[in-house]
């Protein structure tokens, strides 16, 4: 079980979505939750996680709501706050309910103690920084991708770099400094693509192809849109994908 949910994780990283929701799958189906209810809630909290990955929501709060329960049932304080995390993200991924999943997610940052006092907010304030921008929020998310480097600075786990230069530069664009977003955006592609992260590397991609787009410089969007595009081989009912998809038709249009 451990295998499979590690499995799943790298496999969405590498770019292929549908074997790590597969392997996701398996995880669960591997454990009775009877016997074995620490492993079952688990490997529910990493499929839901997959499942925000994809973004699909509403499949990642089912699995957390019942993962929740299960965790409170049987005392398990590391996935309970775990699928507390994914849970919130989960929320705001569902985008009329932004200011509750941002509500959600600042609470467990103030309720992180001992060993979670680093690691929940490395992974809580990109995804907050996120929201903040989607609600035009900019100083907050500004604040927050601040506050993650600082934790950053802590560790040596570099899982979240490229991830954070996207999401940089895509608040910076919306803000209106586009040759900053763009010096940001290009680096998330470099370092996603040096890791082999796949997915990471089309979802900045996507974002600097439409700032192109949107400065005039067409073939250069389309041709490196194309390029990442090209190479997946599955996944192509997901949402980066689709939206990779309509760009692409768009700028080839």
């Amino acid at each position: 079980m451990l295998c499979l949910t590690a499995l799943s994780d790298v496999l969405f990283t590498l770019g292929y979505p549908d074997q790590a929701l597969r392997r996701a799958y398996e995880a669960m189906e591997i454990v009775k939750p009877e016997s074995d209810p620490f492993s079952f809630a688990m490997a529910q909290v990493y499929a839901a996680s997959l499942h925000c990955l994809r973004r699909e929501p509403d499949k990642a709060e089912r699995l957390c709501r019942t993962a929740i329960e299960s965790c409170i049932e049987h005392g398990f304080p590391f996935w309970l706050a775990f699928a507390n995390r994914c849970l919130a993200w989960a929320t705001i991924q569902q985008h009329d309910r932004l200011e509750e999943g941002i509500a959600t997610m600042s609470s467990l940052l103030h309720e992180t103690r001992g060993a979670e006092a680093d690691q929940n907010p490395f992974f809580v304030l990109p995804t907050l920084a996120e929201a903040y921008g989607l609600v035009g929020n900019f100083k907050s998310a500004f604040a927050s991708l601040e506050d993650w480097q600082a934790v950053r600075r802590k560790q040596s786990n570099a899982a979240l770099d490229a991830s954070y230069c996207r999401i940089r530069g895509h608040l910076q664009l919306r803000a209106g400094s586009v040759d900053e977003a763009e010096k940001n955006l290009r680096k998330a592609i470099e370092v996603s693509a040096g890791d082999g992260a796949k997915m990471e590397q089309l979802r900045a991609t996507i974002i600097l192809a439409r700032m192109l787009r949107d400065t005039n410089r067409r073939d250069e969007a389309r041709a490196m849109l194309a390029d990442i595009y090209s190479w997946f081989t599955e996944g192509f009912d997901t949402a980066d994908l689709k939206d990779a998809k309509a760009l692409l038709d768009g700028l080839t249009a």
